[in-house]
């Protein structure tokens, strides 16, 4: 009778075991672990890293650089028999020549050939191509028991700090628009502007984005650079009342707008805040009656444009932080901060005012004069978009609460001169641009904000 070719390979290692060095390494193989086969360690070596660029003459060439395996640990799955990494390996990454700086099992590991489908002996320091999944089979010194292990080494396919924008739409009803507001509401997006009968709401599924919704104009439709959200209510101004709306469409008078407050600018979880003639308002009461909060003749306070974004501090999540940016006196673009507390039964713990957040002389990044500002948390900063003096929108995100801002992490799409560009982020880390010169709608990302563990499950 023939002998297996498994069965002769494992005879040949289990012959040549004393001569042979084991995963296990060392002399701690006995007979009590005969029966036993798993992979109990992997590190991967070093890998050349190839990254293509362009010279400044025009020319292609490439960038080479090395790759230490050891930061990018494996996962050992001993139940679905997979080893992996979780942490994808950099972009450009070579997986056709890996070795491991470590490799132990109990037992003796072969490797599937991926030209013959035999197994072969596996040794760390071989050369192994893993451009696709790999068979590593651990076998017991008893010649009965084995295990195979798939092994996948997984590298991203685009840089994580790359974004493309998306254009959605050509056109859309908010073209020709002024005062432009952009909001998500579950799986809708919602726009407010101005047009010549006045203001005007439109809505559009975000999976049908080219496909909008002019839904009501007319005089029951706040101002659009008023309109704020609070947890799943919408409230704006008109000229003679506060404003609320479930949907973002339909809307009623809630109170009668008090004299002196121009503006709402942003709501925490227990209050809307506002702009009034003499500073900042309060309204604990969904905008029924309002209270100076901090008020003074600070020349810093904003009058117009002012939008508020409030979100849990790090540090406590009982305790929200507010930042605002608007316009002060001399068309300056001015940030401010504020904290509060989340529950009403805690408003006694700790008082809290707003505090201008001065641009310091020497700061290159300081907050940049843009007209219609919006605001959005992103990649645990705030990202602010407006219009320069120049004429051309732009994006700057902030890591610092506002202290400093950059304009050369997230840049724009080619959006016409002149163009007002309102933004808005979705609950996918999506980033939607609206454009109010042609109407122009935009989608773009940060690639590793929509990187997800498919391993999550396992």
């Amino acid at each position: 009778m023939k002998t297996p070719k498994y069965l002769s390979l494992f005879m040949a290692l289990a012959i040549g075991s004393t001569a042979l060095t084991s995963c296990l390494g060392g002399d701690d193989s006995t007979d009590d672990y005969a029966g036993i086969s798993y992979v109990n360690n992997a590190i991967l070596g070093s890998m050349k890293r190839y990254i293509p660029f362009k010279k400044a003459d025009g020319t292609d060439t490439v960038s080479v650089s090395t790759v230490t395996g050891s930061t990018y640990p494996l996962t050992i799955d001993q139940v679905g028999h997979r080893i992996f990494n979780c942490d994808s390996l950099p972009t450009y990454t070579h997986v056709d020549k890996v070795t491991f700086s470590n490799f132990t099992c109990q037992g003796t590991a072969t490797i599937k050939s991926l030209t013959t489908g035999n197994d072969t002996l596996f040794a760390a320091s071989d050369s192994t191509d893993y451009r696709q999944p790999r068979e590593i089979t651990v076998h017991g010194l008893d010649g009965n028991s084995d295990v195979t292990y798939t092994v996948e080494l997984r590298v991203h396919q685009e840089e994580g700090d790359s974004l493309r924008w998306h254009r959605l739409a050509a056109t859309t009803p908010a073209a020709h628009l002024a005062d432009l507001r952009l909001m998500t509401r579950g799986d809708s997006l919602l726009a407010w502007g101005v047009g010549e009968d006045g203001p005007v709401a439109m809505w559009a599924l975000r999976q049908n984005a080219s496909q909008w919704q002019r839904a009501t104009t007319g005089t029951d439709v706040p101002q659009p650079a008023t309109i704020v959200r609070q947890g799943a209510a919408f409230y704006g101004l008109t000229a003679t009342h506060v404003m609320r709306s479930t949907d973002g469409i339909n809307w009623t008078a809630t109170a009668t707008r008090p004299e002196g407050l121009t503006t709402l600018a942003g709501a925490t979880t227990q209050s809307l805040y506002g702009i009034g003639t003499h500073g900042f308002l309060r309204s604990t009461d969904h905008g029924s009656t309002w209270a100076a909060d901090n008020a003074g003749t600070n020349d810093s306070i904003p009058r117009t444009g002012a939008t508020a974004l409030a979100r849990p501090t790090q540090a406590n999540a009982d305790v929200e932080e507010i930042i605002l940016v608007g316009t002060a006196e001399g068309g300056r673009t001015v940030a401010w901060k504020r904290n509060e507390m989340r529950r009403e039964d805690m408003e006694d713990v700790a008082r809290f005012q707003w505090t201008h957040i001065a641009a310091e002389k020497d700061n290159l990044h300081k907050i940049p004069d843009v007209s219609l500002p919006a605001l959005a948390f992103y990649d645990n900063g705030t990202l602010l978009c407006g219009t320069k003096s120049n004429g051309y929108a732009a994006l700057y995100l902030s890591y610092d609460t506002g202290r400093s801002w950059d304009n050369t992490v997230i840049a724009l799409p080619a959006l016409p001169a002149g163009a007002q560009a309102t933004m808005t982020v979705d609950n996918e880390n999506f980033i939607w641009i609206l454009c109010g010169t042609d109407g122009q709608l935009w989608r773009g990302r940060l690639n590793r904000l929509g990187w997800k563990d498919t391993d999550a499950t396992h």
